[in-house]
């Protein structure tokens, strides 16, 4: 289930569940976010506590291209090390 859990400064929601989303329907994260909009953006946090199952490399690999080609490749060379500094 998606959750609102918060704004950005720029009035985006951020939704956590993306993870258990992801899981439960076997759609990618582009395909979760195109649903959302955009307008939405994810709770990396709670995506990490809802994939605390998974190893931080395998976990990555998945993310790689599903960030890329939601967001684009310049967005995962943000996000990677905020993701793996939140691990730490």
């Amino acid at each position: 289930m998606l959750r609102i859990v918060g704004m950005t400064a720029d009035n985006k929601i951020v939704v956590s569940g993306v993870f258990r989303a992801m899981e439960t329907t076997g759609l990618s994260l582009a395909d979760v976010l195109s649903v959302l909009g955009e307008r939405a953006v994810v709770s990396w946090p709670h995506f990490l506590m809802e994939a605390a199952g998974l190893k931080l490399s395998k976990l990555l690999a998945m993310l790689k291209q599903d960030i890329a080609d939601a967001y684009g490749p310049h967005y995962w060379m943000i996000v990677e090390p905020r993701l793996t500094a939140l691990c730490v």
